[in-house]
């Protein structure tokens, strides 16, 4: 179980969807393409891989959505 703590639940990808303002299908579609890469932990967990997000959307873009709640 992933805890409210634990820093990848930032990144799951219904979590990243609302913070980038698109629909899980987005991100699932970026995924497929090979424009986002998937950390998959187990079939029912899978997350989106924080360094290819941050070379998707740029470095500082990705900072100001991330850094604060992904260190909490």
């Amino acid at each position: 179980m992933v805890h409210k703590f634990h820093p990848m639940r930032e990144f799951h990808p219904a979590r990243v969807a609302e913070k980038l303002g698109v629909s899980r299908s987005t991100i699932d579609r970026l995924c497929r393409r090979g424009q986002l890469r998937k950390v998959i932990v187990s079939p029912r967990r899978v997350y989106v891989d924080p360094q290819s997000l941050k070379e998707l959307l740029g470095e500082a873009f990705f900072d100001k959505l991330f850094d604060e709640s992904a260190e909490t």
